[in-house]
């Protein structure tokens, strides 16, 4: 399948510089420079706060877009647990699937918490708003005719997330 192997290599030569996206870039002329991303958030009542691009957390999340992405093309769906990724070949020594700075593990929900625009939902996250009130996403967008689908990470504010019912 030649569009899954232009994902995976996408990830690769996306992921080597970039921390907000994983997946087939915008179609643009190959002649204009790439920028490198910043990863921006917005809460309601603040001005965008800046997360850096070195977090251990984010970093993480970021190499775990490829094996998604790849798992995606080859079954056409998500997996039902993350555990799923290490049974495909190639994808064995997939990394641990906790963040490096609390120790819990991922959240990991394949129908996902919709985003702000309805063809986004985020299918990995952290457990906890611990990363300046945020919480690390992989946010999966759906595939439409002329893209694929695609894996970001983002810094989603903790109001994003749906309130745990009360014990």
């Amino acid at each position: 399948m030649i569009v899954s192997r232009w994902l995976i290599v996408a990830c690769v030569c996306v992921g080597g510089g970039m921390l907000a996206g994983c997946g087939a870039p915008a179609a643009t002329s190959s002649k204009q420079p790439v920028e490198k991303a910043r990863v921006m958030t917005r809460s309601a009542d603040a001005a965008p706060t800046k997360l850096t691009l070195s977090d251990p957390c984010a970093s993480r999340l970021h190499d775990l877009c490829g094996p998604l992405l790849y798992y995606l093309s080859r079954n056409y769906r998500l997996p039902e647990t993350l555990d799923e990724l290490r049974q495909m070949p190639g994808l064995e020594g997939v990394g641990e699937f906790v963040c490096p700075d609390t120790k819990q593990p991922y959240i990991y929900n394949p129908a996902g918490v919709v985003g702000p625009n309805v063809s986004q939902r985020a299918v990995v996250y952290d457990a906890e708003p611990t990363h300046r009130g945020h919480r690390w996403t992989i946010i999966i967008k759906e595939a439409t005719p002329n893209a694929p689908f695609t894996a970001e990470v983002v810094a989603w504010p903790e109001s994003r997330f749906p309130k745990a019912a009360p014990k």
